[in-house]
């Protein structure tokens, strides 16, 4: 989570990294609280002992129809609102950056597909894969944001939205192919219980 502030500072200077850092404060503060209750609430919801693969797929299904996709649609809301919100709240001088700020908002519109597919894969009992998956999407993030901002801050700011979109959205896709072929210590439809 600041691997991005520590290649701003170390590319484009300390002004650089105090603008991102007031984009980042100012564009994310919202949605990385609306996620992260998003992620401490459905661990529970995913996780019941009871369920079958399919049962906890279908969980996760929901969640992002009835939680995730609500919560994104919010995020892309606010990064819209930047243009009105950031001179009012923060004063005219600010203005210039409104771009940065909405582009890191949009950066934010899949973090809760990446927060429930991390919770899926955990309930499944495939917190190993969850790592590894984290690891490489930390390594391609390095790398495409170092390319993006040795071009400057707002190059830097799209692609590292880009990067982020277009990963989250992988991740998710394989989380919830991985729990259906690979989950641990899940039942299988096969051995559910007949119904009464």
């Amino acid at each position: 989570f600041n691997l991005d502030k520590l290649l701003v500072g170390w590319l484009l200077g300390m002004q650089a990294h105090g603008v991102y850092y007031f984009a980042v404060s100012a564009g994310d503060g919202l949605s990385l609280g609306l996620t992260s209750a998003l992620a401490s609430s459905s661990y529970a919801y995913l996780a019941e002992a009871r369920l079958t693969v399919a049962e906890m797929v279908e969980r996760f299904d929901q969640a992002l129809r009835r939680l995730a996709l609500p919560i994104s649609g919010l995020i892309l809301a606010q990064a819209f609102a930047v243009f009105l919100y950031v001179p009012l709240l923060f004063g005219e001088k600010w203005a210039p950056e409104t771009a940065v700020v909405a582009i890191l908002c949009l950066s934010a519109t899949t973090k809760p597909w990446l927060d429930l597919s991390s919770q899926l894969l955990r309930a499944a009992g495939l917190s190993g894969r969850e790592f590894a998956a984290s690891c490489l999407y930390t390594a391609v993030f390095i790398v495409f944001i170092s390319i993006g901002f040795r071009r400057g801050l707002l190059e830097g700011v799209v692609v590292l939205s880009i990067t982020t979109i277009v990963m989250q959205l992988l991740f998710a896709a394989w989380a919830r192919r991985c729990v259906l072929h690979n989950a641990v210590g899940v039942r299988d439809a096969s051995e559910a219980p007949p119904s009464a």
